[in-house]
């Protein structure tokens, strides 16, 4: 039933861009925004954004301003999703603390920033019975001190003896937002469902907390400022892949290993500063759209069903939607939702071959795919950068990745070791083993 559900979407997709859909369809796609969930209804609610795109203006003339334009492509381009979405920055930051609470098994959440002295909830999530109005009188006492003392996390002795009752009793983790000196606001995550008798969270999740709230204040610096809007929302995309990455316990860091990798290999190929930009921004990007895949999916042992691998297959589509909505960054679009196509046409979700890719998008595929030859899976043990390197090299020769920018590959390798060797020492790029079990209890008490 699923399968069904995605072949009419991507039929639709596929249909949007030259001729309208039927009125049958057009419900049966209005039913599926409204009654499921994750990427499903994503999808369902983009392509009612097509629907309403090409419906031909009734009534009153319509106002050129408000007019979508339609991306010009010259001949032979790639594909690309013709879906221009809105974005709400609220709804943006709520999707971060949803996914960062789900990221390390807190119980509750949520964002405040600070605005004219005052605090300001902007986002939260529970798992528990809890009410809006609970979230504020919960926090208080621990914003005050956050903000005088600037605290990345509120010591635990200190949080048992003064509020044990509370929404925010311990393990409790208070990350600042912290921009150029300047305090913005604060994430508050307490709870721990991973296991009832653990009394804080581990190493690794408040590396993702402190690292998504980093990435939060710049994207709130730049609401401040209110001159690139498209910044603003660019940044806060950023902290919700970051987010959505960590769900994944073995998945966390690629995204950054991948940005530095793409980066590099640009540098060595000689490419131009706007190019190496597109290299970083398009790789701290491209698996933004595996927000909503569930964890049965993350974490499935066996083979996956048909309509579970075309779920993770429009991902990049998912991605490319998201980045679609920002007219300062279209130039990520072809990268992000090619990342995955191969030189002979196997890869996807398009099946482009290698001349109708850019260099930027093929320096991403390898750099990728190399990444995640190095990530423990679920259905199959990481490999050691030996093996990695065979199997990159006889994908080469079968012609489905660039030989050259393997090579450069090889040698950015080289040189961020050098610079960095734990780090980039392939043999250390390992995920703890308590954190993957427990990300995969977490799956199992809650599915």
């Amino acid at each position: 039933m699923t399968f069904k559900k995605i072949a009419l979407l991507n039929n639709a997709m596929q249909k949007s861009a030259n001729a309208s859909i039927s009125a049958e369809e057009e419900r049966v796609i209005r039913k599926l925004a409204e009654e499921e969930e994750g990427e499903i209804s994503d999808l369902a609610k983009s392509f009612l954004n097509i629907v309403k795109q090409n419906a031909p203006a009734s009534g009153k003339h319509q106002n050129k301003d408000d007019e979508i334009p339609e991306p010009v492509l010259p001949q032979g381009k790639p594909k690309r999703s013709n879906v221009v979405p809105m974005v709400n920055y609220d709804n943006l930051l709520q999707e971060v603390i949803e996914n960062l609470i789900d990221a390390v098994g807190a119980r509750h959440g949520a964002l405040f920033v600070s605005e004219n002295e005052n605090f300001k909830l902007k986002a939260w999530m529970s798992r528990d019975n809890v009410t809006q109005e609970q979230i504020f009188p919960a926090a208080e006492m621990y914003l005050d001190k956050i903000d005088r003392e600037k605290l990345i996390f509120l010591p635990q002795e200190e949080a048992e003896n003064e509020n044990p009752a509370s929404l925010f009793s311990p393990p409790l983790a208070c990350a600042p937002l912290i921009n150029d000196k300047t305090f913005l606001g604060v994430i508050l995550l307490s709870g721990n469902i991973y296991w009832k008798n653990m009394d804080n969270f581990s190493n690794e999740h408040l590396s993702v907390i402190l690292n998504v709230s980093k990435q939060l204040s710049v994207s709130y610096a730049c609401a401040q400022t209110e001159d690139n809007w498209d910044k603003t929302i660019f940044e806060a995309m950023v902290a919700l892949a970051q987010a959505v990455e960590a769900r994944d316990p073995y998945s966390r860091g690629h995204a950054a290993r991948v940005s530095n990798y793409t980066q590099k290999i640009g540098e060595l190929m000689g490419l131009k500063k706007m190019d190496l930009e597109a290299l970083r921004d398009s790789s701290l990007l491209h698996d933004a759209g595996k927000k909503g895949l569930k964890y049965g999916i993350l974490f499935k042992s066996g083979k996956l069903e048909q309509d579970e691998l075309q779920l993770i297959r429009n991902h990049p589509v998912i991605s490319e939607m998201m980045v679609s909505t920002l007219k300062s960054y279209e130039h990520l679009r072809e990268p992000i939702r090619h990342h995955h196509e191969l030189l002979d046409g196997s890869g996807y979700p398009d099946g482009l071959q290698g001349k109708d890719t850019t260099l930027i998008t093929k320096i991403l595929a390898v750099a990728n795919l190399y990444d995640i030859l190095l990530m423990q899976r679920p259905y199959r043990l990481r490999m050691n950068h030996t093996a990695a390197k065979k199997e990159m090299g006889n994908l080469a020769k079968a012609g489905k990745i660039d030989k050259d920018i393997l090579q450069h590959l090889y040698s950015a390798l080289s040189i961020l070791r050098e610079e960095n060797p734990q780090e980039y020492d392939p043999e250390n790029q390992t995920v703890s083993r308590k954190d993957a079990f427990l990300s995969l209890l977490n799956w199992k008490q809650n599915r």
